[in-house]
């Protein structure tokens, strides 16, 4: 006759134990407080004043989401995260799947050289730009800071690593460097997912397995995952919304549903107080832990310095997402930090600027 086995008796609980993975609560919550002021102790600010105000930052095992449309700026506020974060000692790796050769490099190294220009209030700030700086035509101009950013290049951004595709890239190839890469990096930027060649005949269900592969490779290694992705058009019926939703996002709708947060950016349709603002909305249409944002901020982009300025304007999206209109100072939550009343007028009311 074959013996019964009897499951071992969980000393806690006093019932039998079948490896099912459950445990009781109160055996699960000790030591919750130190684990969690380790994940709070290496929390990456976005550098960024609404994402940090509400966002609070990035946390290990997040897997964020940064979507916008084409030429509204996705490149340059990864860059802006992984620069800044290195700054702060953080270690980056930043997969530049969509850049050309050292183009990361040089956004940083112009992000360098615009900012001493401003804090110095040099009088040809206003003719100096991306474009024109890299065809070196701003050389007169740029003089001895051309160098001097270089050496600080060498020193400042030591821990930014950054890699450019080939001919081929595909979702194994990334998982085995995020996974080479797991105990010496702080933040991984994936700029962008739509640039990892997917192997499948199936567009939706190859990127269901890559965002997967994504996700999982940031649980099992406990590194946070900045994720670009390129959103599609919106409809035509109606009046078009201000800001993209997660229904936006391009490929499978299990992109948006694994991440644990979700921003969008979008260029609102009236002018900066000054040409070189361009007025930008920022959204976070998820956030698993403190849930999505029902605000809309303002941002002013400046495309002299590629940076946001340090204050932001909340307001609230009307008539189907049509309208943004702008909250006065005391309806602003107490997460608004850096909120600051304009007085910007309403979209109905004003000239929609034209897009870049």
């Amino acid at each position: 006759m074959t013996a019964t086995v009897l499951a071992p008796v969980d000393p806690l609980s006093g019932m039998f134990d079948y490896a099912l993975g459950f445990k009781p609560a109160g055996e699960r919550i000790l030591g919750e407080r130190a684990e969690r002021s380790q994940l709070a102790a290496r929390l990456i600010p976005y550098h960024v004043p609404f994402l940090d105000d509400y966002l609070r930052g990035i946390l290990p095992h997040d897997l964020t989401l940064l979507g916008a449309g084409t030429g509204v700026g996705k490149t340059d506020l990864a860059v802006s995260v992984a620069r800044r974060s290195a700054e702060s000692g953080r270690t980056v790796h930043y997969f530049a799947l969509e850049a050309e050769d050292k183009e990361i490099e040089r956004r940083t190294k112009y992000g360098l050289i615009a900012g001493w220009m401003a804090e110095r209030r040099m009088p040809f700030l206003g003719q100096f730009n991306y474009v024109d700086w890299y065809l070196g035509r701003c050389n007169a101009i740029v003089g001895d800071l051309d160098r001097e950013a270089d050496e600080e290049m060498r020193l400042r951004y030591r821990t930014l690593h950054t890699y450019y595709r080939g001919r081929e890239f595909l979702g194994d190839e990334l998982r085995r460097l995020m996974q080479a890469h797991q105990t010496i990096t702080d933040l991984i930027v994936i700029d962008h997912l739509h640039y990892v060649d997917i192997a499948d005949d199936n567009e939706n269900r190859g990127m269901r397995a890559l965002i997967k592969v994504i996700r999982d490779t940031a649980l099992e290694t406990g590194r946070p995952v900045l994720l670009v992705v390129h959103l599609r058009k919106a409809g035509t019926m109606g009046r078009p919304a201000l800001v993209p939703d997660l229904d936006q996002v391009h490929g499978s709708s299990e992109i948006s549903k694994v991440a644990t947060n979700v921003t969008m950016i979008a260029r609102a349709p009236f002018p900066g107080r000054e040409w070189w603002l361009s007025p930008t909305f920022q959204t976070i249409p998820k956030f698993r832990m403190g849930g999505a944002c029902r605000l809309v901020a303002m941002s002013n982009f400046d495309i002299r310095t590629r940076a946001y300025e340090p204050t932001y304007t909340l307001g609230r999206l009307e008539d189907g997402g049509g309208t943004w209109t702008e909250i006065e100072r005391d309806k602003a939550p107490p997460w608004a930090r850096r909120f600051e009343a304009r007085g910007v007028a309403s979209p109905l009311t004003t000239a929609p600027e034209k897009r870049r």
